[in-house]
């Protein structure tokens, strides 16, 4: 038993002094136990508190003596000193940086509130071999109008050069939905965020300003809101003052998307687009939605451009396609019936059948393949 409280002193303290200390505990233990069990209990607890109080004591000394000949031994060779101390540096400075970019991408949350839903969405251009797209302002307008599982938000980045009462400076800019907000399930520390009266046409202009922008250019004044600032000859007046943290883009002037999709091509990708996944659903089940959006969408322009009866000739993929549709009994699309078309086929004309409504694609320079929306959860950090 006494072999085991030894345990408690260091190895050098064992080698040194414990074959005396086991002598010396038996000869203690037989004549206790001459006097009785009462002092033998009295020896075991004096051992006992002896091993807790002393041999930290031990340890520290030990330490101590170790300290003072390694540095004695650095002192008498600085070259390897040198080489020592720099290789602990990189070292320990190698596996800070790893442990740092780990963390960021990998371990720590998003900073948003059930950041588990937040998904960001891209189009997928298959006949360019191209699965992370920009997504078109009107394919945007259409998610939104048929999502049923989601919170839609996009927005275009870029720059404005901002005059009001200093200097003018140029700064990072996003045109943003009011959605992106209440999305991230941000508030602005001071004023309000965008209200979706703010994206109508004619609306009166507004923007939010990142706290960075308004410590430095405003001097963090909490009076800022209502203040108006001239972006490109147009004034707009700030209603609130959004954190850093609450976002995670890098603009610092936000202005709300107003969407003309009449003025817009469904061919311009140029808008990035986000959404909350409201009821917990599968991202396949999310990215075939929008997909479907896309199709629906197209073919309603297709069916607007064929009742107003403006038309393109197809070209030759759509020929082949339409030809291997209807066969050789209906005619090919260069107008010409085959010889064995009937006679309501001949006087339905050139890539048209009587009685259905078919039609070559092509038609206002829509693309047979509509993209296919590609749904990735959102970069960290």
């Amino acid at each position: 038993m006494y072999r085991l409280l030894l345990r408690f002193y260091p190895g050098e303290f064992r080698d040194d002094y414990g074959r005396e200390m086991m002598l010396a505990f038996r000869e203690r233990l037989s004549h206790d136990r001459t006097v009785g069990t009462g002092a033998v209990m009295r020896l075991w607890a004096q051992l006992l508190m002896d091993s807790i109080v002393r041999a930290p004591g031990e340890h520290l000394d030990v330490l101590r003596q170790d300290l003072r000949y390694a540095l004695r031994s650095l002192r008498r060779a600085p070259l390897f000193t040198f080489t020592a101390v720099a290789t602990l540096a990189l070292g320990v400075g190698a596996n800070t940086a790893i442990f740092s970019v780990v963390h960021a991408v990998a371990l720590r949350p998003l900073p948003y509130e059930s950041a588990d839903r937040l998904v960001r969405i891209w189009e997928r251009n298959g006949s360019l071999s191209i699965t992370g797209f920009a997504v078109s302002l009107p394919n945007f307008v259409s998610w939104q109008e048929r999502a049923r599982t989601l919170e839609l938000a996009g927005w275009r980045s870029g720059s404005v050069t901002l005059r009001s009462t200093a200097e003018p400076i140029r700064v990072g800019s996003v045109t943003i939905s009011p959605e992106y907000f209440r999305i991230l399930r941000a508030t602005p520390m001071i004023g309000r965020a965008f209200a979706a009266s703010d994206a109508a046409p004619g609306a009166e202009r507004v923007a939010l300003i990142r706290d960075s922008l308004w410590r430095s250019y405003f001097g963090g004044d909490p009076r800022v809101v209502g203040t108006p600032v001239t972006i490109a000859g147009d004034s707009h007046t700030i209603v609130g003052v959004i954190a850093e943290s609450s976002t995670p883009l890098s603009a610092e002037f936000y202005m709300p998307l107003r969407v003309d999709v009449a003025a817009e091509q469904r061919d311009n990708h140029i808008a990035s687009v986000g959404c909350r996944d409201v009821l917990g659903v599968r991202l396949a089940r999310t990215g075939t939605d929008q997909t479907r959006a896309v199709r629906a969408a197209r073919r309603g322009v297709l069916r607007a451009a064929h009742r107003v009866g403006e038309r393109r000739e197809p070209d030759a993929r759509a020929r082949r396609r339409a030809k291997a549709r209807d066969g050789p009994a209906h005619g090919d699309w260069s107008g010409t019936p085959s010889p064995g078309a009937s006679g309501a086929h001949r006087r339905a004309g050139p890539g048209r059948r009587r009685g259905n409504r078919r039609h070559p694609p092509g038609l206002l320079g829509c693309s047979a393949d509509p993209p296919v929306a590609r749904v990735n959860p959102p970069a960290r950090g």
